[in-house]
């Protein structure tokens, strides 16, 4: 077996025999399950590549930014409960407002320590500049190449040199072709690296043998977790190791003095080693079997519901009977009872909520049908961008224990790292029984789901007019140019006012113009993101209402939907929320429900009933 081995940014100063170490833990690995033939490690004196990054760049404005965006979406991953590592109460604190948290660390951030650049400043580094990257795989790809090995094991920004080396037009997928992958350390995953370079998504390796991924939920070196649901020849691994609050050793390679570390985990030998040293139809058994174990119902839901708000005057009446008619409704439907969970009231805290997000999503594949249900209250947060100021809103929806933070709010920053990796035949539909205008009890009967800022929150969009004397909203940068096409278009994935971050439809994936976008996408050979399908209550600038039915309340918008379907079991997406539409109209209620998702997709049946939905290829 000839293996090439790819460092991390930094390692030849700080550590000249890390060759030798990886290739201790690797051969120990191999041997510990029998493998008996020849070891090689290709070239004879490794590939480095530290001397193409500049050793003191510049903090120039756009490295300054590139490394603020990184850093966010890590912090927002972090407390999200997305990541393992041992953050104190007192530090999390320091996060419960992210963009408070970066005006307070902006100074640190224009001194840039030596520390932070080799680790999180060099990825910063590698984004901003294409002609780097283009050396870069210019000089890995070209030694895989030269050296054909069996196995490439790569570490931390090796690892998104090698991926970028991959998945590079189809010259790229030949190079990776009939080889195994180990990436581990890596920030291939992270949302501001999928975003700019990967155009949105994360490609499997199909042309590969196979790819093997770990992952240490402690390693704070802007490291993330990849999905590939339905993928056959990707696996990835937890390595849990290290865990106190920004403990660098838990991204170390090999065992430090405190600990093992990725290649000489035991979760690693257990599954890498193992696999890579039975014979051919093992592992492919093996992983089968795996699969089967671990398959999930091609049916799963989420329904959530609150009424009881923390303060009475955002109580509502009817989102538990919402939750329990959806229910009721899918099981109507084929779905299993075992395979619908809820959340309701104090218990649809925002941590239960992701948690459940996760068990809803995990797993899914093609032809799969997931359904995610809402009923609440909706809001806006003015969210910080890499300048350090409110430059877009971010829809919301309203867990029991919201307090305006990013930490507390389902904003889709969070929600997009779930579902923008699904399978493009999945069937996911959200439905979102609730408003983002905001909303006050009009009348004994009609409640609205939606809930205003506090002042100091709302100041931060607000200037002062002096010609006027009156406080007006400010102008923000329009997202419209990531978009494209038409105006109605356009308005579905940002609003009317072009900086609106709408849920579901994966804004923090789309940061550069729609041109560069489609460019991008197509060069790694992909469509970009999944999209879900998406039902709204109202219009953007509309409110979504209560409805009682004789006595008992439900969401105007849900009753309507669920009276319908039943009427018309095999409506499509479009025609199901046009019927409703009508329905509200005749009750009188001014609020008009959306559909929004790939264009094949929602001319398709609903989920569940008896036939299933023919697929055709989205359209974006």
């Amino acid at each position: 077996m000839k293996i090439l081995l790819v460092h991390g940014v930094g390692h030849e100063d700080p550590n000249p025999d890390w060759p030798g170490q990886w290739e201790k833990a690797i051969t120990n690995g191999l041997k510990r399950y029998g493998y008996a033939d020849s070891i090689e490690f290709v070239p004879e004196s490794p590939v480095t590549y530290d001397d193409l990054f500049e050793q003191n760049p510049e903090p120039t404005t756009q490295y300054l930014q590139a490394l603020y965006e990184l850093l966010k979406a890590w912090t927002l991953s972090s407390v999200s409960g997305n990541r393992g590592f041992g953050m104190p109460p007192t530090a999390r604190g320091l996060f419960d407002d992210i963009g408070g948290f970066f005006h307070r660390v902006a100074n640190f951030l224009r001194g840039i320590p030596y520390e932070i650049h080799w680790r999180a400043g060099i990825v910063a580094e590698w984004l901003i500049k294409p002609d780097l990257r283009a050396k870069l795989r210019a000089r890995i790809g070209g030694a895989i190449q030269r050296e054909q090995p069996d196995l490439i094991c790569a570490h931390s920004h090796g690892s998104l040199i090698c991926y970028d080396v991959f998945t590079n037009n189809d010259r790229g997928a030949n190079i990776i072709a009939g080889r195994t992958f180990l990436s581990f350390g890596s920030q291939i995953g992270h949302p501001a690296v999928v975003a700019d370079i990967w155009g949105g998504r994360i490609k499997q390796l199909d042309n590969a043998r196979f790819w093997h991924h770990l992952w240490n939920p402690n390693d704070p070196v802007l490291t993330q977790a990849i999905d590939l649901p339905g993928v056959a020849n990707f696996h990835q691994t937890i390595t849990a190791f290290g865990g106190s609050f920004l403990d660098l050793t838990a991204h170390d390679p090999t065992v430090d003095g405190h600990h093992v570390g990725y290649l000489d985990h035991a979760s690693t030998a257990d599954v890498v080693w193992r696999s890579l040293a039975s014979p051919a139809r093992a592992i492919t058994r093996g992983f089968a079997i795996a699969h089967d174990l671990m398959s999930t119902p091609t049916r799963r839901a989420l329904v959530i519901g609150i009424n009881e708000y923390p303060d009475p005057a955002n109580r509502l009446d009817g989102c538990i009977n919402d939750a329990f008619l959806v229910s009721a409704a899918l099981q109507e439907r084929g779905f299993q009872p075992q395979n619908i969970r809820a959340l309701l009231n104090e218990r649809a805290t925002h941590d239960a909520i992701m948690e459940r997000l996760h068990w809803l999503l995990d797993g899914a594949e093609d032809e799969h049908e997931r359904i995610l249900f809402y009923s609440g209250h909706g809001a806006q947060i003015p969210a910080y961008g890499s300048k350090m100021e409110v430059d877009h809103l971010d829809e919301c929806l309203v867990p029991w224990d919201f307090d305006w933070s990013d930490r507390t709010a389902i904003i889709d920053k969070q929600f997009y790292q779930l579902y923008s990796q699904l399978p493009y035949k999945t069937q996911f539909l959200a439905i979102f029984d609730c408003c983002h205008a905001g909303g006050m009890t009009r009348d004994g009967s009609s409640k609205v789901r939606g809930i205003n800022p506090p002042d100091d929150i709302r100041h931060r969009i607000l200037e002062w007019n002096a010609a006027k004397q009156t406080w007006a909203e400010r102008t923000l940068p329009t997202r419209k140019r990531a978009i494209g096409g038409d105006r109605e278009n356009q308005e579905k994935y940002v609003g009317e006012s072009g900086a609106t971050f709408r849920l579901g439809r994966a804004m923090g994936l789309r940061r550069v113009s729609k041109r560069q976008f489609d460019q991008t996408r197509k060069l790694r050979g992909h469509e970009g993101p999944f999209m879900p399908v998406i039902f709204e209550a109202c219009e953007e600038d509309q409110l979504a209402y209560e409805y009682r039915n004789g006595v008992t309340s439900y969401g105007a918008f849900t009753f309507c939907m669920i009276k319908n379907l039943r009427r018309n079991p095999s409506s499509s997406f479009e025609r199901l929320v046009t019927q409703t539409a009508g329905t509200l109209k005749k009750l009188g209620y001014k609020q008009t429900p959306q559909v929004a998702g790939p264009t094949n997709v929602i001319s398709t049946q609903i989920p569940g009933g008896k036939t299933p939905p023919s697929r055709k290829k989205r359209k974006r």
